[in-house]
Parts: structure tokens; sequence; C-alpha cells
């Protein structure tokens, strides 16, 4: 129980950090262009997320917001809906919190055989 109140502060900072990462992407942290860019790596890193990668990934959605996997929780009227309100849950736990969990291990896996 004590580790789960240790985690708290975390879990209650964690979207002011995204927050500051999202300003840095769309170059309205700092002033200046080098610091900026030193500070949101920084910030990226300690988020346990490649910056590089993050804001080709999050330019990327603002720039095909309007694809219908960009908008996983807008209900397209088809199918049951309570199925698809399940779908969405599922996908936004599961999917996309796992994933940012799990991307920085790409890092880890062998090159593949041949490419010396």
């Amino acid at each position: 129980m004590r580790a789960a109140w240790c985690l708290m502060p975390i879990m209650l900072l964690q979207p002011l950090h995204w927050g500051l990462i999202h300003e840095a992407i769309h170059s309205h942290l700092l002033p200046r262009r080098n610091a900026e860019e030193f500070w949101a790596r920084v910030l990226s890193i300690t988020h346990w997320l490649p910056f590089d990668a993050t804001r080709f990934c999050h330019l990327v959605h603002h720039r095909f917001s309007r694809h219908a996997y960009d908008r996983a929780d807008q209900y397209g009227g088809h199918g049951n809906y309570p199925l698809a309100w399940l779908r969405y849950r599922a996908r936004l736990i599961g999917g996309a919190y796992l994933s940012v969990l799990a991307s920085p291990l790409i890092a880890f896996l062998p090159l593949a055989r041949g490419s010396v």
C-alpha cells in the first residue's frame, strides 16, 4: 500500500509532464531553439519516450487527424454501441498505454541477420 501512495504523485504529474513535451514538440516551450531542443529531449527521456519518434508521430497525428484510425473516440454508427464502447476502452488501455510503455524496447531488438 505504501508503494501505491509513492506512485500517486507520479501519476498526478504525468499529464503535466506530457504537456511540457507536447509544447516542445510544437516549439512553444522556450524562446531559444537550442535550449528548447535540449529540454525537450530531457523531458522525453525522463518520460521514457524517444523524442524524435514521439515528435514525428505526434505531428503526423495532427496532419491526418481526420482519419478514422485517429478518431477512435467517435462512434461511427456502425455495429453495436456497447461493443464499440468496450473496444475503444480496450484499445485505449491495452493499445495506447501498453504500446507507449513497450515502444522503447524496440531499441533492444537484435539487428536482422545478414545486415552487418
